[in-house]
């Protein structure tokens, strides 16, 4: 890489002020044409293993931070490193408030594009090549999760008739757009449909926490791909699995049964009119998954629950929820 070298001092600090190449370090000044004279090739690799070590210790500690300064830093001596372009983007997005998360999912959006076609065409191994694009894949379902998050909990917090309620919904679906798009570039690039696949159903499975019309269209959009790759997939019961009531499903044994019912209808008609409400389902859905997960097989777990569920199915039943078959509502 070339360099402008100061033959005063040696800094390699030169910035073009009013026409002219100024030394930072001595101050001496130099015209375009005497500044060419002064080209030469500079060895960064030191500098450069120092920088990459320094970076991938931020990425390990995911420390957004420090990734997007060191990344950055690395894109300055190497700018066509498909590792800085990606992650100094990914870290610089992590770092955008709430009210920026649009402005990260474009940037990160068209960066991902870019780092991708760059990929694809470097003469590397087929298996060389997807690690890295699966490495891409992977974070860019990171980046989703968490804009995804912050937006949502905008969204549980605000009154849903607020201009600020109905922006962090747009957000909740730009982040799913964002993994959606993730998947196009890899399809296109790489023609991986595992991978691609994996990203549909991340994205099928954020969609799956929000209930609201935008939302509905965007799952119905990504079912349709998913089912063009894989024709077993079922929607609805993926959705279930996605957003259902797990603890009861788990105790009764079915998502379509009267208590199940009865609670569904409880969450959407109750639950989910108030913002503490939509709080608690949240809070549910968070916990809920890995308690299944770990506990939901034993006797010891059902017998624990079912006497409480019993006893709270019969109180709505008695306040008048009804526990006939059911359709989950959009909230």
């Amino acid at each position: 890489m070339k360099a402008i070298v100061c033959e005063m001092c040696g800094s390699q600090n030169l910035v073009k002020q009013d026409g002219m190449y100024v030394c930072q370090s001595c101050g001496t000044k130099y015209t375009p044409d005497d500044a060419k004279k002064l080209m030469v090739e500079v060895d960064h690799s030191e500098k450069l293993d120092s920088l990459y070590n320094l970076a991938r210790q931020a990425k390990a500690e995911d420390n957004s931070e420090a990734g997007a300064k060191y990344y950055g830093e690395i894109l300055v001596l190497a700018p066509d490193d498909w590792e800085a372009q990606f992650y100094n983007a990914y870290f610089d997005a992590m770092n955008h408030k709430v009210a920026e998360i649009n402005i990260a999912i474009s940037n990160l959006r068209q960066r991902c594009k870019t780092v991708l076609s760059t990929v694809a065409k470097m003469d590397i191994s087929d298996s060389e090549k997807k690690k890295i694009y699966t490495e891409i894949a992977d974070k860019m379902k990171s980046a989703a999760i968490a804009f995804h998050q912050s937006a949502y909990n905008t969204y549980l917090h605000t009154d849903a008739t607020t201009s600020l309620h109905s922006d962090s919904a747009t957000k909740m679906v730009s982040s799913v757009e964002m993994l959606m798009s993730t998947a196009e570039y890899i399809d296109e690039y790489f023609s991986d449909k595992e991978t691609v696949l994996s990203v549909y159903k991340a994205a099928f499975n954020l969609a799956c926490k929000c209930k609201f019309f935008s939302m509905n269209l965007t799952r119905s959009t990504i079912s349709d791909r998913i089912k063009a790759i894989d024709p077993s997939f079922d929607a609805a019961e993926a959705k279930k699995q996605a957003s259902g009531c797990y603890v009861a499903t788990a105790v009764y044994g079915s998502y379509d049964c009267p208590q199940v019912w009865t609670l569904r209808r409880y969450r959407d008609d109750t639950l989910a009119k108030t913002w503490y409400g939509r709080l608690f389902i949240h809070t549910y859905y968070a916990i809920s998954p890995t308690l299944v997960k770990w506990f939901g097989n034993t006797d010891w777990f059902r017998n624990m629950w079912k006497p409480k569920l019993d006893r709270m199915v019969s109180n709505l039943n008695s306040e008048g929820v009804d526990n006939t078959p059911y359709e989950d509502k959009n909230w």
